[in-house]
């Protein structure tokens, strides 16, 4: 049931709203609201005055707001308890980076009557005069998306009129950057009254001022969480698996790795953009950690394709691995681990509720697992199997004539080993039941026996490699042909025959 107070309050706004705008927003998550007025006498001065009101909804530690993209260069405004009759402290400060702001005594701040700590909520009534224009920055009051950055430690126990107290670094997930519409806190009213308070823990009533931008940012994050997460918890981690423990099983293997991971890294460049316009709505590019990093990341992919087919070229000239081999193996592994654990940095900057943060964190530990525990696995059995000891001419002829010997059950089978399968090492051992490496077809005989008087087709429609004997009428010794028949229909004469020498 609406209370006297709340009706009242709605009253007041609607009635408000139509003699002045004010600038407004709140967090959705209830951590705070804003609210910003100033006079069209004095909005296009550099010292003309703004009006602020700051509710905190936690009533301990400090609550900041503050002008700009990032930390550094942006002038923020710290509030927390005082010890002065109006109970609230607001330092004005700036930030060289991600460090912990200073006091700037060059932005006036004068605290307003209504500041202080009501029904566990801190709330700041404050002017500020020098506030558009100051050491590193400026505020665009004709911009209808003005960046603003805030923070919050409700941990902190301070109490303090210090305007230089030091305060303690905000939590991980108390803190963001957001826009606001300028143009429309200014009121052509030189004596504007304060903005009307609003409240930040009153989450989808009229007190939230609806925000389109923050609706396509969040569409931005979803989407940009869900393809790095497919892409670097799945799909790079499944090319790898393949190439390193099914080379044995999949005759294709490296060729199903190729493909795969030219998927995923097309499918990071599809996550960094999807990224990158998610900073662009706020413009709050590079203030995080989760954002260097990934940028880092996608450096190292484009490094890692070409060493793979660097590699690639090289083990089909060489037949070996080089030192760029390994590089691709270890640059590859480092690139992976490294994304799955900037994913885990970005789920909480998306507000990340517990169940998809579980889900993360429970497939890329069973990856992980899989991956580990295969590659053991795979290593002892090659061992088992004496593969990859020495990679020379006389233990390959031995590792493949055992293995041979053991699928067709008799000892002394000796065989050339193919000739590609120095290229393309998954292919030269064979698995009883699974995999065999099919025989060699039979070799063209060096010479061919014909008969000089034989006029019908000719090599004969079943062509066998053994001699073909026959006895021509003029010599009881067969004639010989140095090289097999090689000419066409029309030359099925025994004028073709040249080299035969007959006997008279």
């Amino acid at each position: 049931m609406f209370s006297f107070r709340y009706i009242l309050f709605l009253l007041l706004s609607n009635f408000a709203s139509v003699a002045y705008s004010q600038s407004n927003y709140c967090d959705p998550t209830g951590k705070f609201c804003l609210s910003i007025v100033m006079p069209l006498t004095t909005a296009h001065d550099d010292d003309g005055y703004m009006l602020i009101r700051v509710t905190g909804a936690a009533a301990k530690g400090w609550t900041a707001v503050g002008i700009g993209t990032q930390m550094a260069g942006a002038l923020m405004f710290i509030i927390y308890p005082g010890t002065a009759s109006a109970n609230v402290t607001v330092s004005p400060r700036l930030s060289s980076g991600e460090v912990a702001p200073q006091y700037y005594p060059q932005t006036d701040v004068s605290i307003l009557e209504g500041s202080g700590i009501v029904d566990g909520q801190i709330t700041a009534l404050f002017t500020c005069s020098n506030c558009k224009r100051w050491a590193g920055g400026n505020l665009d009051i004709t911009s209808t998306t003005a960046s603003w950055i805030w923070a919050q430690n409700p941990n902190q126990v301070l109490e303090s009129s210090n305007l230089q107290e030091e305060i303690q670094q905000h939590d991980d997930n108390t803190y963001g950057v957001f826009t606001i519409d300028m143009t429309v806190a200014v009121v052509d009213d030189p004596n504007p009254p304060a903005p009307i308070p609003l409240n930040p823990t009153a989450s989808g009533s009229l007190y939230t001022v609806p925000n389109n931008l923050l609706v396509k940012k969040q569409n931005y994050i979803i989407a940009h969480a869900v393809v790095m997460s497919v892409t670097f918890v799945v799909l790079f981690p499944l090319g790898g698996i393949i190439i390193r423990l099914l080379r044995h099983t999949i005759r294709q293997a490296v060729y199903v790795h190729i493909t795969l991971q030219i998927l995923s890294f097309c499918l990071s460049i599809v996550g960094l953009a999807t990224g990158v316009m998610a900073s662009s709505v706020l413009k709050s590019h590079f203030i995080y950690s989760h954002q260097f990093i990934g940028v880092v990341v996608i450096i190292l992919l484009f490094l890692q394709a070409i060493l793979g087919a660097t590699h690639h070229i090289n083990f089909k000239m060489k037949g070996k691995r080089t030192w760029i081999s390994y590089c691709h193996i270890w640059l590859g592994r480092s690139a992976i681990i490294v994304g799955i654990v900037n994913g885990g940095l970005g789920l909480p900057l998306a507000n990340a509720s517990p169940i998809p943060k579980a889900i993360y964190s429970g497939v890329a530990a069973i990856v992980f697992g899989i991956y580990v525990l295969g590659y053991g696995a795979i290593k002892f059995w090659e061992y088992k199997m004496g593969i990859g000891k020495k990679d020379d001419d006389e233990s390959r002829q031995k590792q493949l004539a055992a293995v041979r010997s053991a699928a067709d059950g008799f000892d002394g089978f000796e065989m050339e080993e193919p000739e590609d399968t120095r290229h393309y090492e998954p292919f030269i051992y064979e698995i009883p039941g699974v995999f065999t490496i099919p025989p060699a077809p039979p070799a063209v005989p060096d010479e061919v026996y014909i008969d000089p008087y034989y006029k019908g087709e000719y090599p004969p429609l079943t062509f066998s490699p053994q001699p073909m004997y026959a006895t021509p009428q003029m010599d009881e010794s067969p004639q010989v042909m140095q090289q097999p028949f090689t000419g066409t229909d029309s030359q099925h004469d025994l004028g073709i025959f040249t080299d035969v020498k007959l006997k008279h």
